[in-house]
């Protein structure tokens, strides 16, 4: 082990700062109120168990919140049935949910109003997916397979009118598609996907959801595998963003692993790697990064240290008008 080469960007990203910034003037402003977050209010187990020892409760048992109390929406987002329950309740109501992952609601409401079929691409048990799916009937696509098969999807097979003898393709009934995705995914993988529903169903509109944190920071791990014979993500294991940098790695031949800190690292896992390169998912803090490469530094006093910045990122996101 003679070099570490840090990703740049890695670690928090503007929808995280703002989310954790929400709760922290939470604390602030509503000192002795118990403050309930539904979900995590992002997905890092340190984060999250810091902010409980703070007082802050994880609930998504919306039954067991008292009346009176602060309750905060995750930055994950929650689906419009979740949020009108809520609201009948007798709560101060703060909404923490990423503007990004906002927008992919929007426009799914917009779609879906206009009587056309949305195609969703993502993880059925991803929290993304579960704040938006109540807004309508979603086609769900998580995986090429799937796309490869679309046509053979329910909702489809009933909407098809014949088939295009000069172009060989499935003609649909005036039916207007509209593609959407979850903002954590690999967009490699997203693009295969949406060439092939392309492929299938050639009037359909894409919009690229996949935010500019998740891209920035595969596109950073992508530079690392051309120095990098191992990458280590730091990452809690139930962070979309974080497991697709490892994945990313991997499509490329390279050893990765995730880990949530030092502590994950073993003495077989760096054997036989000169250079070691290091990324964070997009809610993962700078001190958990730090302390990666404090280890390394222990572990080799002379080893080298050098940096790879594929952006700069300059968004922020404004707060909620109760907490400004």
């Amino acid at each position: 082990m003679k070099k570490i080469i840090i990703a740049r960007p890695q670690g928090f990203c503007a929808g995280v700062v703002r989310a954790i910034k929400i709760v922290e003037l939470a604390l602030q402003k509503f000192p002795g109120k118990k403050i309930f977050v539904n979900h995590q209010i992002v997905h890092n187990e340190f984060v999250v168990e810091n902010l409980e020892k703070r007082g802050v409760i994880f609930n998504d048992d919306l039954s067991k919140v008292p009346d009176k109390s602060i309750y905060i929406f995750s930055a994950h987002g929650v689906s419009p049935i979740f949020r009108a329950k809520v609201e009948t309740r007798d709560l101060i109501i703060i909404d923490a949910t990423c503007p990004l992952v906002e927008s992919v609601h929007t426009l799914a409401k917009k779609a879906l109003n206009n009587g056309e079929k949305v195609i969703y691409l993502g993880q059925k048990n991803h929290q993304e997916f579960k704040g938006i799916k109540d807004n309508g009937d979603f086609i769900l696509v998580e995986n090429l397979a799937q796309a490869e098969q679309i046509l053979e999807h329910s909702e489809l097979k009933k909407l098809i009118e014949n088939l295009d003898t000069e172009t060989g393709q499935e003609k649909f009934s005036r039916e207007k598609f509209t593609c959407l995705s979850q903002t954590t995914l690999s967009k490699n993988e997203t693009k295969k996907i949406i060439e092939t529903l392309q492929g299938k169903i050639p009037q359909l509109k894409v919009v690229n959801n996949i935010c500019y944190a998740t891209t920035n920071r595969q596109n950073a791990v992508q530079e690392l595998t051309k120095k990098c014979s191992l990458i280590l993500v730091i990452g809690s294991v139930n962070s979309s963003n974080s497991n697709k940098l490892v994945q990313v790695a991997k499509q490329q031949g390279i050893s990765a692993y995730l880990i949530d800190d030092e502590q994950d690292i073993s003495s077989e896992m760096l054997a036989n790697h000169d250079c070691i390169g290091i990324s964070s998912g997009a809610s993962v803090p700078d001190e958990l990064l730090q302390g990666v490469i404090n280890f390394l530094r222990e572990k080799n006093p002379a080893i080298e240290t050098e940096e790879i910045i594929v952006a700069n990122e300059g968004v922020t996101f404004a707060l909620p008008l109760i907490l400004q």
